[in-house]
């Protein structure tokens, strides 16, 4: 059913009285990559301006996938959006909650500052209207928003903390398993322990890269031939790259350590050795 709705721009229906409202929706990760979560998102704010009388659907702005929290990440939509009520397209959002559209403070006072500017309004799933005509309206929307800041940061302290300890302990931290290793589960105490260990046929081209390597050759010569052999990549895939070969024959993992945000921060061995049914060691 989700693609069902897919983006699309909707053709504000000429009428007196009558206000398009721009729908902003995002979700911070999509595993998958199939917009459930954007997708039902869309259905709900639909929904809410239909409801809503003198109100009627203007235009999906869409975010799946991508953090409002992170400094880092552009928001490709979210900008269009901003640009667009600068243009004078818009004077009304809907969103599910005020957080989708934005997480950090400067981020937040530009918002309101901008809404104000135009005497614009933002209609939230959970029933709340924010008039930024009024400093009631600005201001619990800034309370709101403050509220949902600490909270991504709260989670990111946490987060943090739990990779810390994950690292000093050897573990892996999770998501793509890297080249060379395996996920291995067993049921202990009837419960799921999860562990890596050595995939033997992706180890021997990692120790093969590095005995030549070691006797001179470039990533550009060695990738070139696993390229011509056909060897697959970590994904699967059938074209390996010089400056990746590069980076995995760089990580500790290969010497079996565990390393922390830099791959010169090395916290101790990693779970793999201590698992592994080699004796040979890692590599």
């Amino acid at each position: 059913m989700w693609k069902l709705y897919q983006p699309r721009a909707y053709t504000a229906r000429v009428a007196v009285g009558v206000i398009s409202v721009a729908l902003y929706v995002r979700i911070s990760f999509d595993r998958h990559g199939r917009r459930d979560g954007v997708s039902d998102q869309i259905k709900d704010v639909i929904a809410l301006i239909e409801g809503i009388p003198g109100l009627e659907v203007g235009e999906i702005y869409e975010d799946n996938d991508v953090s409002a929290f992170n400094k880092e990440v552009e928001r490709e939509n979210y900008n269009r959006l901003i640009a667009d009520i600068k243009a004078g397209k818009w004077t009304a959002v809907a969103c599910v909650r005020g957080s989708r559209l934005v997480r950090q403070r400067r981020q937040r006072a530009d918002f309101i500052d901008l809404m104000q500017s135009v005497g614009g309004k933002v209609y939230t799933t959970d029933g709340t209207i924010y008039d930024f005509t009024s400093e009631v309206g600005r201001g619990q929307f800034d309370s709101d928003g403050a509220k949902d800041t600490s909270e991504s940061e709260k989670i990111s302290v946490r987060t943090t903390r739990a990779h810390l300890r994950l690292a000093e302990q050897g573990k892996y931290a999770g998501g793509q398993v890297p080249y060379g290793l395996e996920r291995h589960l067993e049921i202990v105490d009837g419960k799921i322990v999860r562990s890596y260990r050595i995939r033997e046929d992706q180890a021997e081209i990692l120790r093969e890269a590095v005995r030549r390597v070691l006797a001179g050759e470039t990533m550009h010569a060695i990738t070139a031939d696993l390229n011509r052999r056909g060897v697959p990549t970590a994904s699967g895939g059938r074209w390996w790259d010089s400056n990746v070969l590069r980076y995995m024959l760089l990580r500790p993992g290969i010497a079996g350590l565990r390393s922390h945000r830099s791959l010169d921060n090395i916290t101790g061995k990693a779970e793999w050795t201590r698992s592994s049914t080699r004796n040979s060691g890692w590599p």
